[in-house]
């Protein structure tokens, strides 16, 4: 894809989420009060003059789940296309920056869904793009949940993405249960 592409993508995708938020707050999507805070955040901070949205950021992570494929359910083996949920959440990780210095607004997320939710996808995704794309020095991911199992199938996912992946070919080790990038 050329540059321009690129640009018209990224904008595309901010649309979807700006789309998505209105949705949630107008009551065409039905969401929970906190939901709705947070959407109404997001739009809001778009005019707050201490942060920045880096649509090209949206783009970068958009492009990484792109080249990972569903492990289960009716769309295994399909391409991940991330839905309007799932953009909002990375959104809000990943492309809020200050603009003192243009490191991210959050640092640390809380995300609770309930059952099939795409949970475990969307945090193997989060965890690999932290690992393998973003370029902050000494990051590190750990996989924590209530207990070993939950922590596992985690980790069996993000195994799952990057094995599959051509891009990744030879770009990371395995062994004793850490994944480390080349």
């Amino acid at each position: 894809m050329c540059k321009k592409d690129l640009e018209k993508l990224a904008d595309e995708l901010v649309e979807r989420v700006n789309r998505y938020c209105n949705d949630i707050i107008t009551g065409k999507i039905n969401a929970c009060k906190k939901h709705k805070q947070a959407c109404k955040r997001y739009l809001r901070d778009k005019e707050n003059e201490e942060y920045m949205f880096d649509k090209i950021e949206l783009l970068k992570i958009y492009i990484w789940a792109k080249q990972f494929k569903h492990r289960a359910g009716v769309l295994k083996g399909q391409y991940i296309e991330l839905t309007d949920f799932n953009l909002f959440i990375m959104c809000n990780i990943f492309c809020w920056k200050l603009k003192k210095n243009g490191l991210r607004r959050y640092r640390k997320v809380y995300i609770q869904l309930a059952r099939k939710n795409v949970k475990t996808q969307s945090m193997s995704l989060i965890a690999s793009y932290i690992e393998f794309v973003k370029t902050e020095e000494q990051q590190e991911v750990y996989l924590a949940g209530w207990d070993k199992e939950q922590s596992s199938i985690l980790y069996r996912e993000i195994e799952y993405q990057i094995d599959t992946s051509d891009k990744l070919k030879n770009k990371y080790k395995k062994s004793y249960g850490k994944i480390t990038n080349n």
